[in-house]
């Protein structure tokens, strides 16, 4: 058996390396069994000796929860499951809803139950120190939730709360689990760990899912920008809209996370804006694509008098703010006193507003109760009720006046400044400049049983004493506020001692834990600059939590208050580059960026739209993106000698320059056998020379040329030159490599590489190998390799022995010579080891070798079917319950209870991927509906004709233009829609409907439809046909979800959420509330009301029933069938809109309305009388009334 042979020092150095051959310091412990030379014959046929194991590729796929496991050793980029080591019992969430009995009656309850866990995982020690350690992906069982080198927009699933520790030698107990162990809470020194709070468990089998990450010792942080980009063709040329005193960019812009949009005002070029000359442009939130531009005039001009010019006194696309209740507000601008408009932000048009409609600049005398009074900032709450529902309130902050709150249900004033309550007062009314305006924050709290909070920060600026002034202001369910003063903030005493007068940037409320997040920066003076930014949390009436001073500047203060409204997981970055850890204050990322200002950070995109001292437009600039830095395969060998204990300087890995992404060992294991799969897929030796362990590539230069005349005979009997070669059947046919698939983010894969066996088999050899190297590689190196390896097991067949003079006393192992034969030829050989003899003579073992061999490439297919895992971009949900009228027959109840119709759809370049319904009678207790899969198709009315002459004839001179936001629509034949096909809702502001039917869809680009061939008023909604107009909502009925409620429920209120994926019922974005439903089982109008007389005067009135279900008038005879349970009717008497006397107890479609009844209501028999007839439902009472003048 012959290895690599070492001089003197060799012995120490492969003790140290963990050699099991005194003596020897040969690092692959390559055994060469046969003719086989090298790393090659070792990995693929080695002889029996001391057990030992390399890393293996499946060591690291499964997560355990045990004592004493081996903790994996890393470096570069690794992918890990871990060790659980620190978990909380269970937590179950318990929910009951009451079932509903037969016809509506009281049923069983039913309690759901929901699980949170929140657990810890230890990943990995680092080979050596990381000082730059980064989570790159994280899988909960197969479904990814982390991925922060994202192709798209999205880096983790919203709300989910994770904490990353790297593993260095300063990091600190996580605070959930210092809450619960108290002072035994370990730091986890030198252990990558990261730490879970309270995942639902519902989308993993209630249990603990298998957590596995990918993580970098080393990564490259970067931080691109999208800008919004505009449409091709815009309205007009804009810029930023300017309005009155400039309140800056945070508020010229809103966030709508409910719809994934964003909305930015914006001035035609060279004027000066409002009405005409000012439109609101709507982003996409992920692609910050354009998808709408609405003119402030159309948006808001039906409510200006017929003549009147919306102008920019009062339309000026002022500050915009999306309010809990899901509605778009802006204020006027341009003008000390202004409306506040209230803008439904799925048709853009203006519902309501509080105010005049004109702005004015009046001296200002203090009464905010009309108007508001030069607005700087809004903010929103929502108070709970007693019977479940909430009550959303807007709260503006004027510039000269107080916080003035106002009812966004109603629009009206509720309460300001001049009441008892009050705030702080202004700065600007006691003469303090007008940029400490800015400086006032207001910052919704918690929301319970008690009320609503709002804090109201303001910091003292440059003109007094440098602290942070705290109020709360609770706003209960009956709109008592409320007013808590904190003690004030001392900035130098308790934040930074070289803090000055502070300004606030940002500030927002931690819901997991009841404080406040607040970043200030040091004043200056009035014209800046400023400086000493920190961020820090603080518990009002107990102090500072956490505090980082002095971190990376967060962008430039003229932006306005910062209103940072939603933090879902456990991060938070500010423009500048600063990256923070919400529960520790540990920052992530810290470092000064570009010129660029934020005022909101998009949770699952770990990103921040701001703006850029470069670009007018909106941007986003992402803060959490990493790619992992890769290493060289000679810093891994050096680590791992180091490791070793071996001294740096006497390591030589200098020709190692092969570019390695990552390493894992997953036990303990000899520095030897952690490198032998290195050795293998690099093909590389180590050789002691002077002193120094020195590892070399093959197929380096020839150093030496050894004639055949210089052999030494050694012995008369003996041959100069002695040859051993391996049989066919000894050297395999196929090698396959398994790797880890880097092109399948790290799972297991194999390559294969054989020598040709047809058309005719070119050598003997039958035999198989595998070898396993855990290394991240591409498919083409790992076939490479493979190829590589078996090239050389072949090349290196013969093995040669031979003995040379003191010429040649200088070759050591792993050196190349060329080597004579007897007949003149000449061959490359590798020398395995050396021997020094008597008479100074050197003993060679050497191996044939082709230098090629180990340049060679393959190509490879990596296979298909493989998806690669991405997180899916976010979307948002639109539910629409209008009260609809039966669709099918098939849908009637039979009296059993209340047919309800539900539909679920997306918004314009979103992805839906889903959504389940679920509806409550307290906001507590949630009762599941039933899921979709598809969108409805559904959009906007944005052209109205007028009502067709009759809804029982085809209206072909109306048109009927929408604007899509999810799907598309076809026209069909007059048969076809006869049968049902091209049905529609059109859906007013109060859930009211029409069904409306189309032949024709004329496809205008955009989205835009125009419908045409219209069957107006169908299933019984003529009634509905006048009420209808621009903005209502048009969605497609063929997507409609059915569901029952109970026959008492007719009147009830209940609130209704359908959360996307991404969401669980209680964090929904949106709740739809409705309270009248029964339409479905409301008898339609009669039809062919008349009238007669007699000789008396006494009129009979007659009409002909309608039916809900099987009212197809299938023989062309007789009458329809009855949907009731019995045939009933109510005859009322109108004396203009007065209702003078009601005939009841009608069994038949007559009625008889005598000249005596007449005279009693009118004080003479009538000429022309105008009725009302209802049908009667068991169910519901009366339906929908027919009118006529007989």
């Amino acid at each position: 058996m012959a290895q690599l042979a070492v001089a003197g020092g060799g012995a120490a150095l492969g003790a140290a390396l963990g050699s099991v051959v005194p003596g020897v310091g040969t690092l692959l412990g390559a055994q060469v069994g046969w003719a086989l030379g090298g790393v090659a014959g070792a990995l693929l046929f080695p002889q029996r000796g001391q057990d030992a194991q390399g890393p293996r590729l499946t060591d690291l796929t499964v997560q355990t929860s045990s004592y004493g496991v081996p903790i994996p050793v890393a470096t570069g980029r690794a992918k890990i499951a871990g060790n659980v080591i620190w978990k909380t019992a269970i937590e179950e969430v318990s929910s009951t809803q009451r079932q509903r009995g037969k016809g509506g009656g009281r049923g069983p309850s039913q309690t759901t139950y929901a699980y949170y866990l929140s657990w810890a995982v230890g990943l990995c020690e680092w080979l050596s120190p990381s000082p730059n350690a980064q989570l790159l992906k994280i899988w909960l069982d197969d479904k990814l939730v982390f991925d922060a080198e994202a192709a798209t927009g999205v880096v983790q699933v919203p709300g989910l709360t994770w904490r990353f520790y790297p593993g260095d030698e300063a990091q600190l107990p996580d605070p959930l689990i210092a809450s619960i162990e108290g002072e035994n809470a370990p730091a986890h020194r030198g252990l990558a760990t990261i730490v879970f709070e309270r995942v639902p468990l519902d989308r993993f089998g209630n249990r603990m899912p298998n957590v596995t990450v990918e993580l970098a010792g080393s990564a490259t942080r970067s931080f691109p920008e999208q800008p919004g980009q505009p449409p091709a063709v815009p309205l007009f040329e804009s810029s930023p809209s300017d309005f009155f005193m400039g309140a800056g960019w945070s508020n010229r812009v809103a966030i709508d996370y409910r719809r994934g949009r964003l909305y930015e005002g914006r001035q035609r070029a060279g004027s000066a804006g409002g009405g005409a000359d000012e439109m609101i442009r709507v982003y996409d939130l992920v692609t910050m694509q354009t998808i709408g531009e609405h003119r402030i005039d159309q948006v808001l001009g039906h409510f200006f008098p017929e003549g009147s010019t919306p102008n920019a006194s009062s339309t000026t696309a002022g500050i915009l703010h999306v309010g809990v209740d899901g509605f778009l507000y802006m204020t006027g601008g341009q003008s000390m006193r202004v409306p506040l408009w209230k803008i439904d932000p799925d048709t853009m048009r203006g519902v309501a507003y509080f105010g005049p409609l004109q702005g004015s600049n009046p001296v200002f005398d203090g009464d905010d109760t009309i108007a508001l009074f030069v607005p700087m900032q809004i903010a929103s709450v929502a108070v709970p009720q007693p019977d479940g529902s909430t009550r959303p309130l807007v709260i503006v902050q004027g510039g000269q006046a107080g916080a003035v709150t106002i009812d966004a249900a109603t629009m009206s004033y509720v309460w300001g400044g001049r009441d008892a309550t009050a705030p702080l007062a202004i700065p600007g009314r006691h003469g303090i400049i007008q940029t400490d305006i800015l400086d006032v924050q207001l910052v919704p709290g918690a929301t319970g049983t008690a009320g609503a909070d709002l804090w109201y920060l303001r910091g003292t600026g440059w003109n007094t004493e440098p602290r942070i002034e705290m109020i709360r202001l609770r706003y209960s369910p009956a709109l008592v506020i409320t007013r808590t003063d904190f003690p004030p903030i001392d900035v130098p005493a308790e934040i930074d001692a070289g803090g000055d007068r502070p300004l606030i940037h940002h500030a927002w409320w931690d819901f997991s834990d009841s404080t406040l997040v607040i970043t200030i920066s040091n004043a200056g003076s009035s014209a800046g600059p400023y400086s000493r930014y920190s961020t820090f949390k603080y518990a009002p009436g107990t102090g500072v939590v956490w505090k980082l001073v002095d971190h990376a500047p967060v962008g430039r203060f003229a932006g306005g208050p910062g209103r940072m409204e939603r933090v879902l997981g456990s991060l938070w970055g500010l423009g500048g580059d600063l990256v923070l850890q919400t529960g520790t204050g540990l920052a992530t990322w810290n470092q000064d960026g570009a010129d660029f200002s934020n005022r909101f950070w998009i949770d699952e995109q770990g990103a921040v739209i701001g703006f850029s001292g470069t670009s007018d437009l909106p941007t986003k600039r992402f803060l959490t993106r990493a790619t992992a830095t890769d290493l060289t395969l000679g810093d891994v060998v050096q680590q791992l000698c180091v490791r070793a204990s071996l001294d740096p300087g006497a390591i030589n890995v200098a020709g190692l320059t092969d570019s390695l992404r990552g390493y894992v060992l997953a036990r303990p294991m000899s520095a030897r056998d952690a490198i032998t799969p290195l050795a293998s897929a690099f093909q590389f030796d180590a050789v002691e020379q002077d002193d120094v362990l020195v590892f070399r590539k093959r197929a380096g230069s020839v150093v030496a040329s050894v004639p055949y005349a210089e052999l030494v005979q050694e012995r008369a009997d003996a041959f100069a030159l002695g040859e051993q070669r391996a049989q066919d059947a000894e050297l395999p046919r196929e090698l396959t490599v398994r790797y880890l698939d880097v092109d399948r983010a790290g799972e297991p894969n194999a390559q294969s590489w054989r020598r040709p066996v047809s058309p005719t088999p070119t050598v003997a050899a039958t035999a198989s190998s595998t070898l396993d190297l855990p290394i991240p590689l591409t498919g083409a190196e790992a076939k490479a390799i493979a190829r590589r390896l078996i090239t050389a097991t072949w090349r290196e067949r013969t093995r040669l022995s031979f003995a040379v003079g003191p010429r040649h006393a200088r070759l050591v192992p792993t050196d190349p010579i060329t080597l004579g034969l007897a007949d003149g030829a000449t061959l490359r050989c590798r020398v395995l080891s050396t021997q020094l003899g008597a008479n100074w003579t050197t003993r060679i073992e050497a191996v044939t070798e082709d230098a090629a061999a180990y340049a060679l490439t393959a190509p490879a297919d990596g296979g298909s079917g493989w998806v690669p895992p991405t997180l899916p971009l976010p979307y948002a949900v639109r539910l629409l319950l209008p009260d609809l009228p039966l669709l099918l027959d098939a849908d009637d109840l039979g009296g059993a209870g209340l047919r309800e119709y539900a539909l679920i759809g997306g918004y314009r370049g979103q992805a839906f991927r889903g959504a389940t319904l679920f509806r409550s009678a307290d906001l507590l207790a949630w009762e599941e509906i039933g899921a979709v899969t598809r969108s409805a198709t559904w959009g906007v009315v944005t052209a109205m004709p007028p009502a067709p002459r009759s809804p029982w004839t085809w209206d072909d001179s109306g048109a009927l233009e929408v604007q899509l936001e999810s799907g598309a629509l076809d026209s069909a034949t007059a048969l076809e829609v006869l049968n049902g096909e091209n049905t529609a809702a059109l859906i007013g502001p109060n859930a009211s409907a029409e069904v409306v039917q189309f032949r024709d869809a004329a496809d205008l680009g955009g989205g835009r439809y125009r419908l045409t061939a219209l069957l107006r008023g169908r299933r019984g909604t003529e009634d509905q046909v006048a009420a209808r107009g621009i903005g209502d909502a048009f969605v497609l009925l063929d997507e409609a979800l059915r569901f029952q409620a109970a026959s008492s429920e007719i009147a009830a209120t209940r609130h209704h959420r359908a959360p996307s994926i991404y969401e669980t019922v209680e964090t929904a974005a949106a709740t739809v509330t409705k309270a009248v439903r029964g339409r479905a089982e409301r008898p339609y109008a009669p039809a062919h009301l008349a009238g007669s007389r007699d000789e008396d005067g006494n009129l009979t009135i007659t009409w002909v029933r309608r039916a809900r279900v099987g009212g197809g008038w299938a023989d062309g005879t007789g009458d329809v069938p009855l949907s009731e349970a019995a045939e009933a009717y109510e005859v009322e008497i109108l004396d203009g809109s007065t209702v003078v006397r009601t005939i009841a107890g009608l069994s038949a479609s007559t009625a008889t309305y005598t000249a005596a009844e007449q005279t009693a209501d009118f004080g003479a028999p009538q000429a022309s009388i105008t009725v009302r007839v209802h049908q009667l439902s068991a169910i519901v009472g009366r339906g929908i009334a027919a009118r006529a003048t007989l």
